[in-house]
């Protein structure tokens, strides 16, 4: 007797990810392609004012579409952008006191030249490349970008490992936001520094005893379902074909991108 079908898709495997609203007019694998050769050509680049130039311009069309879509994607379009800038701080505290060159000489501090521009051209990379996927890939949300690395022949088992990778790590934040809040609610006033840190401590312990128990839940719903990882086996979908507006919209991005690679 033949084993009864199983619906395997993907939103179905993936419950409780963060979910997208897809728009289906590109085809996924355009898309990832082209985001990928605009950020190569931009790592490329060695003038301050190319990465910059493109991070300011992804910016304002960014902005402007986020203005006409739902209440507060503005607010949700800079808070994404944080996380990618906090680590710069680091860099600009760091490179222009330990770069080697000529220096200047400012608030009281020797500045390396050399080190200020290392900063400046990393932020403005940085920001621009954050920019051009969220501009191409948001779209798409996490099932979209699956899809589109499963079409383009990549590792089964590495489209697997971003599936989970990005879910485990959605519910972590998730964990972690409520942990610190009953944390700060039950915490005295007066708690020491210690007490604070020992709070802290068994926060991330308990968050590591939550991603071990999602791991092992995740595997027995999984193989319910009939889908083993580690086989390398993949759901099917049903997908958009490629069109001459995908091949035209390629074409612009990789002229662009070697044009910044070239002038840039």
């Amino acid at each position: 007797m033949s084993p009864p079908s199983i619906d395997t898709s993907l939103p179905a495997v993936a419950s409780g990810y963060p979910q997208f609203v897809e728009r289906k007019s590109r085809d996924a694998r355009a898309l990832l392609l082209a985001a990928a050769a605009v950020s190569v050509a931009l790592v490329m680049a060695r003038s301050l004012w190319t990465p910059w130039l493109t991070a300011l311009i992804l910016l304002i069309a960014l902005l402007w579409r986020a203005k006409n879509e739902e209440k507060g994607a503005t607010k949700t379009l800079l808070r994404r952008l944080l996380p990618v800038n906090a680590f710069m701080i680091f860099l600009w505290v760091s490179l222009p006191f330990t770069v080697a060159g000529e220096s200047v000489h400012w608030l009281g501090l020797d500045w390396s030249r050399v080190g200020l521009h290392l900063a400046a051209l990393s932020t403005g990379k940085a920001n621009a490349i954050a920019l051009v996927f969220m501009l191409l890939l948001t779209p798409l949300g996490i099932h979209g970008v699956a899809r589109a690395l499963m079409r383009l022949k990549l590792s089964p088992k590495l489209t697997w490992l971003f599936l989970l990778t990005v879910g485990t790590i959605h519910r972590l934040r998730d964990h972690f936001a409520t942990a610190l809040r009953a944390m700060k609610l039950r915490l005295s006033p007066d708690a020491t520094l210690r007490q604070r840190w020992d709070g802290y401590a068994a926060v991330l312990a308990r968050a590591f005893v939550q991603s071990a128990l999602r791991a092992e839940t995740l595997q027995k719903a999984m193989r319910c379902r009939g889908i083993d990882p580690a086989s390398g086996a993949l759901p099917s979908f049903d997908t958009k074909r490629w069109d001459n507006a995908d091949s035209a919209m390629l074409f612009v991005a990789l002229a662009l991108a070697i044009a910044l690679a070239v002038f840039g």
